[in-house]
């Protein structure tokens, strides 16, 4: 995290603290310090929108065991909710920073290793979740900041669906971020391009539906469905034509195939089906005569990047979804997806 975001979120944080003492009639008193009982600790269950703890335990073990300040990692801090919120209920105390020593020291009790007997914890009052979030954020430092599979999995949490997929790929939220933020580009979710997302919360709570759906077929066999541009515009589709029951059985026929790698013969006279010749221009992106001449490119830019790339695919989806063929590579005069609006506006 560069000193730019570190600052803006210190700022955030100060604004929210500053409104909730002026609502609540009350003075800003500093945050409660103790002492708590490693036992008791072991106890806290972790802030709604924590990462995922378990996907990180193994590299920060390595980092933990070899700490040469013990007590530093003794450290940790606890929110304390004064009010029931949609996350949390009043009164519960959950660990904002610490959540990943704490599956470590679980871990090493477990194989009979000795562990610290309490912890120096530092609690702070909240009285929303918004305000609980800034908080959490404000705890990150250069060496565990966040990165987009963190936060995506974070908005896993905070919209409920955390324990819900099956493939790696979307569980993890690992490789997704950008097939995310385009799918929801345009719609109330995500209405306007920005070149970072600190908080997917709302684009996971848009498309958690089409997720499971998306992520039935990754559970069983990725195929070509794992390419990040493929699973952009099947998440767009599958919410464009959820109603469609017609639509809706083909493209998930093209999406079989598209994960059994399930080819069909055509030739360039004849043409192709839509999902036949998607996969022979993923095959051979960055070649000259593809739909994709400069490569697979994760840039917002209009012409070579992400957005054109949406226009190429969405194509051979239409196609595909109107049983037509396609016999080259000319992409509508007028495109389906804007970079600036994109797929919905």
């Amino acid at each position: 995290m560069n000193n730019v975001n570190v600052i803006n979120i210190k700022r955030k944080y100060r604004k929210t603290m500053k409104q909730k003492y002026l609502k609540n009639k009350s003075t800003s008193l500093p945050p409660e310090v103790k002492v708590l009982g490693m036992a008791d600790f072991l106890k806290l269950p972790p802030i709604y929108c924590q990462r995922n703890t378990l996907g990180r335990l193994n590299r920060q073990s390595k980092v933990f065991a070899q700490s040469q300040n013990l007590r530093s990692l003794q450290n940790v801090h606890v929110v304390r909710y004064m009010k029931d919120t949609a996350q949390h209920k009043k009164g519960v105390e959950v660990i904002a920073d610490g959540n990943t020593r704490q599956e470590y020291w679980l871990a090493e009790t477990a194989l009979g290793k000795p562990i610290p007997p309490w912890v120096l914890a530092v609690y702070y009052e909240v009285w929303s979740d918004a305000e609980a979030l800034a908080l959490y954020n404000t705890f990150d430092n250069p060496g565990a900041v966040m990165n987009s599979a963190d936060r995506i999995y974070s908005a896993y949490r905070a919209v409920g669906v955390a324990d819900k997929f099956k493939s790696h790929k979307i569980r993890t939220g690992t490789g997704i971020s950008k097939s995310l933020q385009y799918a929801a580009l345009g719609r109330p979710s995500y209405p306007n391009y920005s070149s970072r997302i600190s908080d997917y919360t709302n684009i996971i709570e848009d498309y958690q539906e089409e997720l499971l759906v998306f992520d039935g077929l990754l559970a069983h066999r990725k195929g070509k469905l794992s390419n990040p541009h493929v699973i952009c515009s099947a998440l767009m589709l599958l919410k464009k034509y959820k109603s469609n029951q017609k639509k809706y059985s083909r493209l998930l026929d093209g999406l079989r195939k598209l994960q059994l790698e399930e080819t069909s013969a055509g030739s360039k006279a004849e043409g192709y089906d839509g999902m036949t010749y998607l996969m022979l221009n993923l095959a051979s992106a960055g070649q000259p005569d593809t739909l994709f001449p400069r490569g697979l490119s994760t840039t917002h830019h209009a012409d070579w990047g992400f957005p054109a790339h949406q226009n190429a695919i969405l194509l051979c989806f239409d196609r595909w979804l109107n049983n037509r063929t396609i016999c080259r590579n000319r992409l509508p005069k007028k495109p389906v997806y804007d970079s600036k609006k994109g797929f919905w506006g």
